[in-house]
Formats: structure tokens, C-alpha cells, sequence
């Protein structure tokens, strides 16, 4: 059921009915709220709820079990609620462009499936450590938020092959990142990186990255011009 961009301030409650309903996308219009009524339309694999002016979303939207897909993005979301955490299918998560300040650990604690995750343009200081648990994910984007630290855990995520950390206040970089043997897009600009650790320079899947616009001093070898890295056709921004 395709009903977005329209102008729709509300949901109707008959919705809830249709509990053979795979996809709804309410993309796009001016809902201020949506009825904890969706929660019972366990048969949803696609909710978009993105572009809307949502505050919160109900706890129920946690009995969406069979979901692969929910987006939120462009809200202006506080807060996500922990019971997403159980949406165990869920594949890919838009959080971005909202005004989110911090994110419950029990979000992440069983969404093992988890592909693709947007948390950038928030106003996030910190990121819970069980995200490191997520070994499953392939895309991190937690640009333009306020962290002023890259936490070690994100070695952990060794299936990673886009990592956004661009637009934030990061004034060093882990050296576990230089285990992310498949990665191959990071962005690190915008911040306030001095140097970057030498095991990054061990990087050789990377196709893209950009590291413009920080005040650095001294990056690996592998990242100069004429590098290595530039030698196997990567795309570099500094």
C-alpha cells in the first residue's frame, strides 16, 4: 500500500485490519502520530513512515516481527524506543535527520540481521557499545552527529564496507579500524583529526575515501598522493 506524499495528518484506524498487508509506505506526509493500531499488522515486511513529523513512534511497532525494512528518517524523533530492538528480520534501519541525543542499547541488542544502519544528522555524543555486537552489518553511517570520539568496537564490525563517520568532532581514530578487511568507503571529514593511526594505512579494499577538512598532520603512507592506495584506483578526498 503505497500512500505517500500526500498530505495525510493522520492514519486511518482501519488500517489495523489489514493483517495480510506486506508493505505500507506513508512516506511524506505530515503525520504527527501513528496508531499503536500498526503494531498488529504482523505481516508488514516495509514500513516507511520516513518525511513525516513524528515525535515518537509506538512501542508496539516492536510486534513487527516479520519487518526487514523500517524507516524513520526526517522526523524529528527524540528518542527511538527500545522495543525495536525486537524486530529480530529487520535488515535495514533509517534513523538519519532527526533529533535524536542518544539510543537505548536494547535497540541493538537483537536485530542480528541488521545490514544497513542510518544514524547521521543527529545530535548524538555517544553510541552504545552493543552496536559493536552487530556483526552482520555492511553500512554505518553516523555522520554530522557531535561525537568527539571513533570507539574501538567498530573493528568489531568486519563486514563493513561503507563506514560514515564525516561532519563530527573526532579528534583521533581507533586502531582497530585497521582490521576492517572490506571496507571500502570511509569518510572521516569534517572532524578534528590530528593524525590517523598507521594500521589504517593496511586499508587495501578501499574504492573511496575522504578525509577533507581536518588539520592533519601526518596520514599512513598508503594514503599520500601516490600511494598505494591511490596506485590500486581509489577515490581520495583530503
Amino acid at each position: 500500500m503505497d500512500l505517500s506524499r500526500n498530505q495525510l495528518t493522520s492514519v486511518p484506524a482501519e488500517l489495523g485490519a489489514l493483517t495480510a498487508l506486506k508493505i505500507m509506505d506513508l512516506s511524506g506526509n505530515q503525520l504527527t502520530s501513528v496508531s499503536a493500531g500498526l503494531g498488529g499488522l504482523t505481516a508488514l515486511t516495509r514500513l516507511d513512515l520516513a518525511g513525516n513529523l513524528l515525535t515518537s513512534v509506538p512501542v508496539e511497532l516492536g510486534g513487527l516481527t516479520a519487518l526487514t525494512m523500517l524507516g524513520l528518517s526526517a522526523n524529528q524523533l527524540t528518542s527511538a524506543p527500545a522495543e525495536l530492538g525486537k524486530l529480530t528480520a529487520l535488515v535495514t534501519l533509517h534513523l538519519s535527520r532527526n533529533q535524536l541525543t542518544s539510543v537505548p542499547a536494547e535497540l541493538f541488542t537483537g536485530l542480528t540481521e541488521l545490514r544497513t544502519l542510518y544514524l547521521g544528522h543527529n545530535l548524538l555524543t555517544s553510541v552504545p557499545s552493543e552496536l559493536g555486537t552487530l556483526t552482520a552489518l555492511r553500512r554505518l553511517s553516523l555522520n554530522k552527529n557531535q561525537l568527539t570520539s571513533a570507539p574501538a568496537w567498530l573493528g568489531a564490525l568486519t563486514e563493513l564496507v561503507m563506514l560514515n563517520l564525516s561532519g563530527n568532532q573526532l579528534t583521533s581514530m581507533p586502531v582497530e579500524l585497521g582490521g576492517l578487511a572490506v571496507l571500502e568507503t570511509l569518510y572521516v571529514s569534517e572532524n578534528q583529526l590530528t593524525s590517523v593511526p598507521e594500521e589504517m594505512g593496511g586499508l587495501a579494499t578501499l574504492t573511496r575515501l575522504d578525509f577533507d577538512g581536518n588539520p592533519l598532520t601526518s596520514v599512513p603512507a598508503e594514503w599520500e598522493e601516490g600511494g598505494a592506495l591511490e596506485k590500486s584506483g581509489c577515490k581520495i578526498v583530503k
